[in-house]
This record gives structure tokens, C-alpha cells and sequence, in this order.
């Protein structure tokens, strides 16, 4: 798991998360955009990119997430 970050400089901060069955980069434009008034830190869970990790559980990514945040 990791996390990508746009717009590290902004006030404001958006935690975004990808769809089941979709991979980190198809909500990267719309991160880049939302980057102009936020700091967007983007999650990509296991198993959705080309790292080949695989996906375990809902719980198991939220609570990475959560240690990330900490």
C-alpha cells in the first residue's frame, strides 16, 4: 500500500480513495485537478498497482490507512 500526494503546499486536505476494481491511476487527473485547492494524498491499496501486491480485506486497507494518517 501507499500514498500519492498533489498539492502538498495547500491549507486544506482531501483523502481520496479508488473504487473497487479500479486502478489508483484512473482518478488521477481528477486528483491533479482537485490539487489546485487542496493537498490530495490519493490511497492505492494493495493488489491496484504494478507493484504486485495482492488485495486482502476492506479492514486490513483501512487500517494501513489509518497508520499512514497517525
Amino acid at each position: 500500500m501507499r500514498f500519492i500526494e498533489f498539492g502538498k503546499d495547500n491549507a486544506k486536505t482531501l483523502l481520496m480513495f479508488h473504487c473497487a476494481l479500479e486502478p489508483w491511476w484512473a482518478f488521477e487527473g481528477a486528483a491533479k485537478a482537485c490539487a489546485e485547492d487542496y493537498h490530495v494524498i490519493l490511497s492505492v491499496a494493495d493488489g491496484h498497482d504494478e507493484s504486485g501486491s495482492e488485495f486482502t480485506t476492506v479492514e486490513d486497507y483501512a487500517e494501513k490507512t489509518v497508520v499512514w494518517l497517525k
